[in-house]
């Protein structure tokens, strides 16, 4: 499953390694501060924000992008990261054709054989790309491959086992060239795709060389030739014989010097050919929103929650989510018809496209391509009377009469597909579909990929601190300040709760990664057995989280005096094209004038109403060391009480 390699933790999961880990925020005799630079250690959903040295602000979905650019961003099931997989030659320079940097190249070995002149490119992950775009050394610095193909391929073995990679020709060049350096090829669907499906789905390009002048690149005076040509630029030399027809005929050196100088032809002077390949661009739809989805807390499943819905969005066309589509219409056994796949993307998005990748690997075997029929749907989080996620449904298919395929007409033979709609703030993606009765005994679809599309700044974006220890005495939250960019239609809330007590959880682990209960780590055999972590969470005396604080300056409501405090962030836009940056986070800290106050008030209730009666009031405070104590009281009653103080005493408990 490729992933996005980042230092940040998902959030939902409330995990602390240890204290003195804890960073993210600075306390200090007064305050608690979190700066500018501070941001990137609070837990934070995967890939949705951007950390700059001006604050942090959500991240930015875009309609285009070169997925070459971050191709090393990714690292795939087998733990490889995307960026040059391999090449004929020349392989530590290679790099040079991904590095955004048309000054630099790529240059085969030209004493190799021409079948070593090629290099491949992994993009770490499935893409949906329309455009591929190649660029050579500028005239200075080289020349561009004489001939050439771009290649490309999804993942997929070229058998079975095999390290190949099946490739097809995504094109080539036609004739030869000296003089064109960039090369725009618009790709086209390598599988049937219905509608208006334009690109292709693919993670690996080849570029390979199919002809060169090797040694006769460009031709040159002898005067550069001999005075001005680096050595090892100097190509060949040529000559020729002059026919007494006046035909010219290219001869040897040795041959040459032997004619009369009335038959002795031109002689011309090449400079080699430099082919140099500065930069391969793989223009996509855009950022994929599927990708990274349960890293950052997403989940995904559906009626048959199976375990393999998670291939659809692992950005891996080598695996694959099969549910049944089809049913013989005598079956007997219960089964369910209506059904669905619902998909947490772990945050908030704009989207507005989405594109299916159906399995064709194993058409022959009764699969039959796209799903027949389904409705897609988006969901903000709101909820109908009953509980359910409420959706609005937004792209659907119906398959026809008339649509021809296998099993009796009702699956058309579509692989690539796409859906458009309107852009649609959401977090939950869902797919309604029936299983349909047919003349066979059954009929499978797969999904290769489920990949979501959208633009603009993410509309809400919820990070949360560290655990935030106050001191080793409890200590009074007085109020909470922040200092924010916040465009209209924007803003920041923040939220806390707070605790005296925390738990240490310990998580066990197998070699392979897989959490067990400590009881299964125990029975594992010790090459088995992996890590151990003990992390640390909130205990039970802790509070709820408090309502948004939508102010700065804003009184604290969370209950102090406390040891420890979280505090929660979110940041919101109503607008895919504003966001707001949040810079600086304040929390004010007083001392308390007493570690804990026990209260008793006597009688507890009165004998008469309309009647005066003396209350007595005990108080019991307990003062941390160092603490100068109180000498006031405030105590308020109800309106329209009259209250007159009779007596005040001061002593031990004993007195």
């Amino acid at each position: 499953m490729p992933r996005l390699k980042a230092s940040l933790t998902a959030v939902g999961l409330l995990l602390f390694a240890t204290l003195a880990d804890a960073q993210g925020h600075r306390v200090e005799s007064n305050r608690v501060v979190v700066e500018e630079g501070d941001w990137s250690g609070w837990t934070i959903p995967t890939g949705t924000v951007e950390i700059t040295d001006a604050g942090i602000q959500p991240r930015r979905i875009r309609e285009r992008i070169n997925a070459v650019a971050d191709a090393g961003d990714f690292v795939d099931s087998d733990e490889v990261v995307g960026g040059i997989r391999s090449a004929g030659s020349n392989e530590a320079e290679a790099i040079a054709v991904i590095d955004g940097d048309e000054t630099t190249y790529w240059e085969p070995d030209t004493s190799l054989p021409l079948s070593s002149w090629w290099v491949e490119i992994d993009l770490g992950r499935v893409v949906w790309a329309d455009q591929i775009v190649v660029k050579f050394a500028g005239a200075d610095q080289g020349d561009p491959f004489l001939q050439f193909n771009v290649l490309t391929s999804n993942g997929l073995a070229a058998f079975s086992q095999s390290k190949t990679l099946r490739y097809n020709t995504a094109a080539r060049t036609e004739g030869l060239n000296k003089t064109e350096r960039v090369f725009e090829f618009d790709l086209k669907p390598s599988q049937e795709a219905a509608g208006l499906f334009a690109g292709d789905v693919l993670r690996f390009v080849q570029i390979l060389v199919t002809a060169s002048d090797l040694g006769r690149g460009q031709l040159v005076s002898e005067g550069y030739y001999r005075n001005e040509l680096p050595e090892d630029d100097r190509g060949d030399v040529v000559y020729f014989l002059e026919e007494t027809s006046g035909v010219i005929r290219e001869i040897d050196a040795d041959q040459y010097a032997l004619l009369e100088p009335a038959r002795q032809g031109p002689v011309r002077y090449y400079q080699r050919e430099r082919p140099r390949l500065a930069e391969v661009e793989v223009w996509t739809h855009g950022d994929n929103i599927s990708l990274g989805s349960l890293d950052r807390g997403g989940e995904i499943g559906g009626t048959t929650d199976s375990g393999t819905e998670g291939f659809a969005i692992d950005g891996d066309y080598r695996t694959v989510w099969t549910e049944q589509v089809g049913v013989s219409g005598g079956v007997t056994v219960d089964v369910p018809f209506d059904r669905e796949l619902i998909f947490d993307l772990g945050a908030w998005f704009w989207i507005n496209r989405m594109a299916f990748s159906f399995d064709r690997e194993n058409i022959a075997h009764g699969f039959t391509g796209a799903f027949p029929n389904y409705v897609l749907g988006l969901s903000e989080g709101q909820r109908n009377p009953d509980g359910s996620l409420a959706y609005v449904s937004l792209a659907k298919r119906e398959t026809n009469d008339e649509e021809f395929g296998r099993f009796g007409g009702l699956f058309p033979l579509v692989f690539y597909e796409q859906n458009e709609f309107p852009l649609t703030k959401a977090r939950f993606f869902k797919m309604d579909y029936k299983v349909l009765e047919i003349p066979s005994n059954w009929a499978n679809s797969g999904i290769r990929e489920l990949q979501l599309y959208g633009r603009g700044y993410l509309p809400e974006v919820t990070i949360q601190s560290p655990l935030i220890e106050l001191g080793r005495n409890p200590r009074i939250l007085a109020n909470i300040d922040w200092q924010a960019d916040t465009p209209s239609g924007t803003q920041v809330q923040f939220r806390t709760r707070t605790g005296n007590e925390l738990e240490q959880v310990i998580h066990y682990y197998r070699k392979t990664g897989l959490e067990v209960t400590e009881k299964a780590y125990r029975k594992l055999l010790i090459f088995q057995r992996g890590d151990t972590l003990v992390t640390t969470i909130p205990g039970e005396d802790w509070s709820n989280w408090s309502k948004f604080y939508a102010e700065p300056g804003a009184a604290i409501t969370s209950p102090s005096p406390r040891r420890y405090v979280l505090v929660e962030a979110s940041i919101i836009s109503d607008d895919p094209d504003k966001f707001a940056l949040l810079r600086h986070l304040q929390i004010a800290l007083d001392e308390p004038l007493a570690s804990q106050l026990i209260g008793e008030i006597s009688p507890r209730n009165v004998s008469s109403r309309g009647a005066s009666e003396i209350l007595t009031l005990y108080l019991r405070p307990s003062f941390p060391g160092g603490s100068p104590g109180f000498d006031q009281l405030l105590i308020e009653t109800p309106p329209g009480t009259d209250v007159e103080l009779v007596d005040i005493q001061v002593g031990t408990e004993e007195e």
